[in-house]
């Protein structure tokens, strides 16, 4: 369980996952081997990963898009071991409602996506798709810690 302090952690790294002990010590008023240990627990403990997050469009995957998909829900372990394997797929999830499953993917171009799109299909056990182009993103976060998480604080 994450207390106060490891969030208040998190929501400084989630600014900037580049900040240094040092400054976030300063910041939230503990001592730097304080940050360090809980830093090193959290992402020990994989609560927490420290990446570069590349803006697809400037690195040319011009092409993104969301699938969502409906599928033999008897198979859909299968489908999403399938659909894991593909690099275009940035992001997988099961999910509630219209869709059983959503893929964010990227592609280079217009045809590659298409051609993407073709393979998915054939994936065995799913039944239906529906391919939602990214016309312009307009909010790119990552983040998903708010300040309403820590206790009695207002967002």
């Amino acid at each position: 369980m994450l207390d106060d302090t490891d969030k208040r952690i998190i929501l400084e790294l989630q600014k900037d996952g580049r900040t240094s002990y040092n400054v976030i010590a300063k910041k939230l008023k503990l001592s730097v081997p304080t940050v360090f240990r809980r830093v090193q627990r959290l992402l020990s403990e994989d609560v927490i990963s420290i990446t570069a997050i590349p803006n697809p469009y400037k690195v040319g995957n011009t092409s993104v898009a969301a699938i969502l998909f409906n599928v033999d829900l008897r198979k859909i372990d299968s489908i999403a071991d399938k659909l894991s394997a593909f690099p275009e797929v940035h992001m997988l999830v099961l999910s509630y409602g219209r869709f059983d499953m959503l893929c964010w993917v990227q592609t280079t171009s217009a045809e590659n996506l298409y051609d993407l799109i073709r393979k998915l299909g054939k994936i065995d056990g799913i039944k239906d798709m529906e391919t939602l182009i990214f016309a312009q993103v307009t909010k790119r976060t990552y983040g998903w810690l708010t300040k309403s998480d820590l206790s009695g604080q207002p967002s």
